[in-house]
């Protein structure tokens, strides 16, 4: 830098000064010899007195050009020192600077990346991602910027896959016998069922709660059946859509001819038991 440069200057104006300081003595020692020899002349009559002065004046002369020279390097020195000073003035305000500038940088950094967190969250609500590939049918929203109420339906998907999830609603009488797992036969209604042949899926899940149909007000458990890709070749090209009625009959367990024809009367029996 700059100032380095500068110390570096009066550095060498230093050590000159130094050099001709004591070159200065080394001659003061010198005329200081050659006095005391010239005044022991003079007092014997052997020289004259102007030649003794003017060695001393000489003397005198460099007396005060080495003390010019002390003057000279104390003033470089004290620059020397000014300089350093200001250096580390410089640096000290460069790191408080930066400093400064790091904090105001973390601060934005910081109001990004929540201006960020909240972005993403808004997009994540904006943007509606459906749970698989497939077709859409039935749109019932069409409004830009539209208000949509919570649980309303925006559209329907026809999967696309390989796999085919079929809803059935359970009566309640006879959800105790519907478990996850069981094998299911799935008849799609709005075909020809003569021509087409049943296929056969698994129960996957089941309503934890009853639910209630709106237009008939009946209480029923949805039930998902689930029709593997071997299955759903039996139906070969048929095209199947979203909200196609079906069929489903879900093996509950094997009974007796027996067992069917007293049930009505354990179950009378049992709701005898139970009532006060």
């Amino acid at each position: 830098t700059i100032l380095e440069q500068r110390i570096d200057q009066l550095q060498d104006q230093i050590d000159g000064l130094e050099i001709q300081r004591q070159s200065r003595f080394e001659q003061l020692e010198i005329f200081a010899q050659e006095v005391v020899g010239l005044r022991e002349l003079y007092e014997k009559g052997y020289y004259p007195r102007t030649q003794v002065l003017a060695v001393e004046r000489a003397m005198a002369r460099l007396k005060g050009e080495a003390g010019s020279d002390d003057a000279e390097i104390a003033r470089a020195r004290n620059g020397v020192g000014e300089a350093r000073t200001q250096i580390i003035n410089l640096k000290q305000r460069f790191r408080e600077d930066a400093i400064t500038q790091l904090r105001e940088v973390q601060a934005n950094l910081a109001d990004l990346k929540e201006r960020m967190t909240v972005a993403k969250d808004v997009l994540r609500r904006v943007e509606i991602r459906a749970p698989q590939s497939g077709i859409a049918q039935n749109v019932k929203t069409h409004t830009i910027g539209g208000v949509v109420r919570a649980g309303e339906t925006l559209l329907e998907i026809a999967p696309q896959g390989e796999e085919l999830l079929v809803e059935a609603r359970v009566s309640p009488s006879d959800i105790d016998g519907v478990t996850i797992g069981q094998s299911a036969e799935v008849r799609f209604s709005a075909l020809n069922l003569r021509s087409t042949p049943s296929t056969f899926g698994v129960v996957r899940s089941v309503s934890g709660d009853r639910l209630t149909n709106e237009a008939t007000g009946e209480p029923y458990f949805l039930a998902r059946v689930e029709v593997s890709a071997e299955e759903r070749a039996k139906l070969g090209d048929v095209k199947l859509s979203a909200g196609m009625p079906a069929e489903v009959l879900i093996q509950t367990g094997e009974r007796t001819a027996l067992q069917y024809l007293l049930k009505p009367l354990t179950d009378a029996l049992a709701r005898g038991l139970t009532e006060e």
